[in-house]
């Protein structure tokens, strides 16, 4: 969505306003678990994915190749940090899945970043698709590496509520961006 919008600034300061926001995403990956966590507990917040939402929204504001980078960084980050506190999040054992998942999303949340500034319903509808298969190819992947399968497969189904909520909130955000942008032009 940003790139329509900074398409006649120079090259230094979209790279200036393009990391400004990758580590704003980043820092809400770790910190909305982290709330998530203290307020609900690890249980519920396994079911709220809370570090998906600013990844989600890292590759719809940012494009694809900002998305897949926020999807690595940012579980690698909050494992970094939280491990210092000996409470690591996500766990060791779940990182590489995470990892992998988070890059999907990005990578496909990012592929609707036009789109989405054009008709904020693209914002929706790429939230959904890249809910949906970057939760499927985790699921296939507990799957083949026998992990943890039948926690993950219920995590998996359970996630689709949030997911909606999820898309609703990108379309929103996209609409009020493009009224603001619309507004100010």
């Amino acid at each position: 969505m940003l790139a329509v919008l900074l398409r006649e600034k120079s090259f230094s300061f979209k790279l200036t306003i393009n990391l400004v926001l990758s580590f704003i995403f980043i820092a809400l990956s770790i910190v909305l678990p982290l709330i998530c966590h203290l307020a609900f507990g690890s249980v519920v917040s396994s079911y709220l994915l809370p570090m998906y939402f600013p990844i989600i929204l890292g590759g719809l504001f940012l494009g694809f190749k900002y998305g897949i980078v926020l999807g690595i960084v940012a579980p690698l980050i909050s494992f970094l940090l939280t491990s210092l506190t000996n409470n690591p999040m996500p766990a060791l054992s779940r990182l590489p899945y995470m990892m992998f998942e988070l890059f999907i999303l990005g990578l496909i949340s990012g592929l609707f970043s036009k789109k989405s500034y054009q008709k904020p319903f693209y914002a929706f509808v790429g939230t959904i698709i890249s809910s949906v298969i970057s939760r499927s190819l985790f699921l296939l992947l507990a799957y083949l590496f026998n992990y943890q399968f039948n926690l993950i497969l219920e995590q998996v189904l359970s996630s689709i509520t949030i997911i909606m909520v999820y898309s609703i909130l990108s379309f929103l955000i996209a609409f009020i961006f493009k009224k603001v942008v619309k507004k100010n032009e």
